[in-house]
């Protein structure tokens, strides 16, 4: 089965490698080998993807688009390594299906952040009340942004005539990025920090928290 992609996928520089023992973001390098059939070669696996190049119509004009003929893959990248392990299989369905279906991956990915949200917050909730909440404890503003697109996009995506991720799949393949952004603002960056702190000498720790009982 072939998918189609228009830009920026279709001709970028950099995307995510469709060869799943790779899938880098990386550089590619284009070249015509018939009339309207082009490879992309990934700079970090040398492998290559073939396209065909055809004139998709949007409004009254026409652009260049691209269908992935080979390999038959997504385009989609792979979670956060500091996923929560009890979200990867929902994340990893929502790769396998997103190149025959944007909108059910959408939907898988909309659990992804319900499921992120509960494990931030430590219980259940509905998904906007529990962002709201996420922004009341200090939640950065770039991380509310991303966690209401995927909350928004992907919720829309299940009602009729509201969003048709199928004509826009480039959309799809932004709310994977968007859920590994999340991942490491409100996971990896906490860890990391914590980590450095518990390295510092335990008198040093000491007299931070004095200070800091003393200042409330």
């Amino acid at each position: 089965m072939s998918r189609d992609y228009s830009p920026p996928v279709y001709e970028a520089e950099r995307f995510h490698c469709p060869f799943s023992k790779c899938g880098a973001f990386a550089h590619m390098n284009w070249r015509q080998i018939a009339n309207d059939v082009f490879t992309a070669e990934c700079a970090s696996c040398n492998g290559k993807s073939i396209w065909r190049e055809y004139l998709a119509k949007t409004g009254i004009s026409y652009q260049k688009a691209g269908t992935l003929l080979y390999p038959v893959a997504t385009l989609a990248p792979h979670h956060h390594p500091d996923l929560p392990e009890h979200i990867q299989s929902d994340f990893e369905e929502a790769r396998l299906i997103c190149a025959q279906s944007p909108r059910a991956a959408a939907a898988l990915l909309r659990l992804c952040v319900q499921k992120l949200c509960n494990h931030l917050l430590g219980k259940e909730g509905d998904i906007n009340t529990q962002i709201g909440e996420l922004v009341k404890n200090g939640l950065p503003i770039k991380v509310q942004k991303a966690l209401d697109s995927v909350r928004v996009i992907g919720n829309e995506s299940v009602h009729p005539g509201t969003m048709d991720l199928n004509d826009t799949p480039e959309l799809a393949l932004v709310l994977f990025r968007l859920v590994n952004l999340i991942v490491q603002n409100c996971i990896t960056d906490p860890n990391e920090a914590d980590e450095i702190f518990g390295s510092l000498p335990a008198n040093k720790i000491k007299g931070i928290e004095i200070r800091d009982k003393g200042t409330k």
